[in-house]
């Protein structure tokens, strides 16, 4: 078996609180809410378990900290590449499968393996040990990434991207659904193969059915490879920030 990598980045000399902040969220994606304790994430740290209690008093707080700053980067990243005035909806459904395959490669290098590697489908599986609030969180976050996809197919039809007839609120409920499900999807599988074909299907059904460009009639436009170094794919991922996903942002 490889070794496991570390994935949180921050650096020996962040503030201690961004430093717990990193590891909380690697062991809390890996092992879920329920698994993780403050020891566990004092040994990853380097400190005792009483540096943890100093600045969050329980776990619950600890996990709702988490939770906010990882959903603040998830959707300014979704935001970004669902409401992008210059992007086509190629460029929609690549930009949100490279997002998901920066996150699998970081909990599953060389692109293989079942590793959980998001938060928000973790957090929800046990969100009955969760706080009202964070369930709150939850569902909010949820919908607002609806709210993103549907602004992209609204975005193609006024550009004449779409037919004007295009079923919106079908569309978001199919391409939000693969995005939702996508944790499950590579968990199941052990690989990435099955949610590339998933979403690379789905576009170019849409774009069959209802695209109005070039192309249309025989066939969608060709559908770009994963890229084979996460470094080279655009975006960030929210856990590559000491202090969280929320640090990038200006």
């Amino acid at each position: 078996m490889p070794p496991r990598p570390v994935l949180t980045v921050a650096k020996p000399d962040a503030p201690l609180e961004g430093r717990i902040l990193a590891v909380a969220t690697d062991l809390f994606i890996r092992h879920g809410y329920k698994a993780v304790s403050f020891l566990a994430i004092a040994k990853e740290v380097g400190i005792t378990h009483s540096h943890v209690h100093y600045y969050f008093r329980t776990k619950l707080l600890l996990a709702e900290a988490v939770l906010d700053a990882y959903v603040a980067g998830t959707t300014a990243d979704f935001g970004a590449i669902w409401t992008d005035p210059d992007a086509d909806l190629l460029t929609r459904f690549t930009g949100s499968r490279d997002w998901i395959w920066r996150q699998y490669l970081r909990f599953n290098p060389g692109g293989a393996g079942g590793q959980n590697w998001g938060l928000l489908a973790r957090f929800a599986a046990e969100a009955d040990l969760l706080t009202p609030g964070m369930r709150k969180t939850l569902g909010a976050t949820l919908r607002e990434m609806d709210g993103f996809v549907e602004a992209g197919f609204v975005h193609a039809i006024r550009c004449g991207k779409l037919a004007a007839d295009a079923p919106i609120q079908a569309l978001v409920l199919q391409v939000s659904s693969l995005l939702h499900t996508s944790r499950h999807t590579t968990r199941l599988e052990g690989n990435f193969r099955r949610l590339d074909e998933l979403l690379k299907w789905t576009y170019e059904v849409i774009h069959l059915a209802y695209g109005t460009g070039t192309g249309t009639g025989t066939g969608a436009p060709a559908w770009p490879r994963l890229a084979a170094d996460p470094g080279l794919i655009r975006r960030h991922s929210p856990l590559h920030s000491p202090l969280g996903p929320s640090s990038q942002r200006p």
